[in-house]
């Protein structure tokens, strides 16, 4: 007896890993879970990935926004998940500011409601990187955030504001200490001049410190005595200036292992030079370098960030046929001897035109790059540009001279084909308006800025669908035109996944009835949404409602910004309207639940001068406090 032969059918498991990876970036987070319980090699394959194991990783952020309740985002949202928070960030915001009594208190009482939601859903057990941003001049808030750190058991990185804290070290015997922490990454944002003896009473509460970050605003705001004494430990100097490098060559056992901003001064070259010789271990360093001369001599492969400014050379030396003083010259040069770039940023000071050159150089590690006021006008330029650097996935286009065409897309589209993120900010750039219907293909492009569009039709629009189906983020600026309801609801239906919306410009004045376009379906990932026309204070309360992840609603320029707490404080707690936050500062008081005479004299003056006219008038989330 046979049987028929039935014919064999195409099977998934022929696809390559990258091809599966391409499915999976497509997918939402449901789904993408759903992927991780198919099989072993599907689950190890999404979990080696970073950009898609990144979502089972919840890091948590809190800010102005955030509502202190277990049934609000985003700790419903964990709950729900049952994710494994591993990174908790409280931004500067997140606290009231001032040093009343009243707002000291509700400070004190946000953070026990904190304590209590955190370590219910025990997060004081899984969290291993905390990052606490404090205001330094805030004693009594920062001496309650110090204890509140405190209740962490498992941290393994810490980072904080240091000045913030240096009142607390000096009574550090009546703290215990955090034995877990293993490294110490430091903020120094302010003109207080860190002295040893802080670092010695720092070590006192880190007993177990094996690393030091140091990100400085000025580095001569360190001691000299807390680089030589501490040498072991200090991996990172950010902010390292010329004359430190001076200071610090000869200091023995610096291990450093990146240096953050190195500003590299005419005359300086040769003991740079001889600074990166001389510390092999340094894996990243991020220099500033004008186009004085030829300062590499020899390959760097610890250089990943390049900041290369363009000051123009001397005419003379150009008269003369001098090679070396030519600027595409130098810049081939540098870039030769950098191969392992990462970053790098492009400036031209003056207001010649500048360009690149026809010499390409590889750069495979370099994924973003700044230019500004760098002419691409020559597309053999722009080519040789963009083919030194085809892995590059964040590309800014700055301001410059020359007039950006639509065939300077093309090749950039045609060149990268990993492109992620996409800035013009050009002025003139008169050849892309009305041209986004010719938009070239860009299939991974999920981030798109662009300045100066004047007029965008439906059809650019379903056009910029096809050429960019992955778009999540797009930003216009400089619109013409009053069909903007139209635009935005273009833009949901062709881009259901959009997560950030900016659409500036144009002559309407209001939107009325903006939260019909997201009725007619649920599960919208918008978080942001920033418009020039005035919206209704209904619709926005609306929004909020219907957009379960949205963070914030921008109108009038940003004028007003309504973020998910002051949503949660109008339509929940009733506590205001949100007409009273587009008064003038000078026509209302801050707002409290209750009466406090101190805070109000501490914020008279800011209110007497601020501008009636709306147009001019920026809200301040600081100024709404919750009690």
């Amino acid at each position: 007896m046979s049987f028929p032969e039935y014919p064999e059918k195409p099977s998934i498991s022929i696809l390559k890993p990258h091809e599966l990876l391409e499915i999976f970036a497509l997918l939402d987070f449901d789904h993408l879970k759903l992927c991780r319980q198919v099989c072993l090699y599907w689950n190890e394959l999404i979990r080696e990935t970073p950009r898609l194991n990144d979502r089972f990783c919840y890091r948590l952020e809190l800010n102005s926004g955030t509502v202190v309740a277990k049934n609000q985002l985003p700790f419903s949202f964990i709950l729900s998940t049952k994710f494994k928070v591993e990174e908790f960030t409280l931004l500067d915001d997140f606290l009231e500011v001032g040093k009343s009594i009243v707002v000291v208190e509700a400070n004190r009482e946000k953070l026990n409601n904190l304590s209590e939601i955190l370590n219910e859903m025990n997060f004081t057990e899984t969290v291993s990187n905390l990052v606490i941003y404090a205001k330094d001049d805030e004693i009594r808030t920062n001496t309650l955030l110090f204890e509140f750190l405190l209740q962490f058991k498992n941290i393994k990185t810490l980072s904080f504001s240091f000045p913030a804290f240096a009142h607390i070290f000096e009574r550090i015997s009546a703290y215990p200490a955090l034995t877990s922490v293993k490294k110490v990454v430091i903020f120094h944002e302010t003109f207080r001049r860190v002295i040893s003896t802080d670092f010695q009473r720092l070590l006192k509460l880190l007993p177990n410190t094996e690393k030091i970050e140091i990100f400085p605003s000025d580095s001569m705001l360190l001691d000299k005595n807390i680089i030589s004494e501490y040498a072991y430990l200090i991996k990172i100097i950010a902010g390292l200036e010329y004359y430190t490098i001076k200071d610090i060559m000869d200091i023995p056992d610096l291990k450093l292992e990146k240096v953050g901003y190195c500003d590299v001064e005419f005359g300086d070259s040769l003991r740079v030079i001889r600074f990166l010789q001389e510390h092999p271990d340094i894996k990243s360093a991020n220099l500033a370098l004008d186009c004085s001369g030829p300062i590499f001599d020899r390959t760097y492969d610890m250089i990943t960030h390049l900041n290369l400014t363009i000051d123009g050379f001397d005419d003379d030396a150009d008269e003369e046929g001098d090679d070396d003083n030519d600027e595409p010259e130098y810049m081939f040069k540098v870039l030769k001897y950098t191969p392992n770039l990462e970053n790098l940023i492009i400036k031209c000071e003056k207001s010649e035109d500048h360009n690149f050159g026809h010499k390409i150089v590889e750069l495979k590690k370099l994924e973003n790059v700044e230019i500004s006021n760098l002419s691409l006008e020559c597309l053999d330029c722009c080519s040789s540009m963009l083919m030194s650097c085809v892995n590059v996935k964040m590309l800014t286009l700055g301001p410059c001279n020359m007039h950006l065409q639509l065939s300077h897309i093309r090749v950039i589209a045609f060149n990268l084909k990993n492109l992620e993120y996409l800035a013009v900010y050009h002025e003139d750039v008169d050849e892309l308006e009305n041209h986004l219907e010719e938009w070239p293909s860009m299939p991974k492009l999920e981030q798109l800025i662009l300045n100066k569009v004047g007029n965008v039709s439906k059809i650019g629009i379903e056009n910029l669908k096809s050429s960019c189906p992955r778009i999540n983020t797009l930003r216009l600026y400089s619109m013409r035109g009053p069909n903007m309801p139209e635009l935005i609801q273009t833009i949901c239906e062709c881009f259901p996944n959009i997560i950030n919306i900016t659409l500036r410009g144009g002559r309407l004045t209001k939107i009325c009835n903006l939260n019909e376009i997201f009725v007619q379906r649920k599960g919208w990932r918008l978080k942001s949404l920033d418009v020039s026309p005035n919206l209704d204070h209904n619709d926005i309360l609306q929004l909020f409602k219907q957009c379960d992840l949205l963070e914030s609603v921008s109108c009038l320029y940003g004028a007003l910004i309504v973020n998910r707490r002051i949503y949660y404080e109008v339509d929940v707690l009733k506590s205001y309207t949100l007409s009273d936050i587009v008064q003038p500062l000078k026509n209302r008081k801050r707002l409290h639940l209750e009466a406090d005479d101190s805070s109000d004299s501490e914020t008279s003056d800011s209110e007497e001068s601020s501008n009636d006219d709306i147009s001019d008038f920026s809200v301040d989330e600081n100024d709404i406090v919750l009690m």
